[in-house]
């Protein structure tokens, strides 16, 4: 039975990431779109999806423990511990780069969430 709370989870992780311009996971499977979206999400605002602080550490960690419960390996699978590589080495520029357009993406999203009816 699926949870109704990660099923609102992700439909909110899926509205943020498109108002901030995610465009999913590069040459990734679409199993592990959300996550990409959510990561996505942190890396933009600076935040999470609910919208407290979160550090690109924690981001990236958070990226490769959602990836790792979609795997069909679990956390022995290759794939997430490849993406949370390249994204801790090559990170860091997009990182600082969208700490600069953080104030825009915040007010997009709440400048939307306001104008849309609730779930």
């Amino acid at each position: 039975m699926t949870d109704p709370f990660e099923t609102a989870y992700w439909v909110l992780v899926r509205r943020k990431a498109h108002l901030v311009g995610s465009d999913g996971c590069t040459l990734v499977s679409q199993l592990y779109r959300d996550c990409c979206l959510e990561h996505d999400v942190h890396y933009r605002t600076g935040r999470t999806v609910f919208g407290a602080r979160i550090t690109r550490k924690e981001a990236d960690r958070r990226f490769r423990l959602c990836m790792q419960r979609r795997s069909p390996l679990g956390k022995f699978g290759p794939i997430p511990y490849i993406r949370w590589a390249a994204v801790r080495l090559g990170g860091w520029w997009a990182w600082q780069s969208n700490r600069t357009r953080e104030q825009v993406a915040e007010r997009r999203i709440l400048d939307a969430l306001r104008s849309k009816p609730p779930l």
